[in-house]
């Protein structure tokens, strides 16, 4: 079972680094990286 559970978490996680296109995917994105762009335009 929690090797089914680890397997799992694994998948999403490649899935997650993997998924380049998708537009929630980027808007994810956009959401994640732009405090990091303001601190580094400042």
């Amino acid at each position: 079972r929690r090797g089914r559970r680890e397997g799992a978490a694994a998948a999403a996680m490649a899935a997650a680094a993997g998924r380049e296109e998708g537009e929630e995917d980027e808007q994810g994105r956009k959401k994640r990286l732009w405090p990091w762009l303001r601190l580094r335009l400042q």
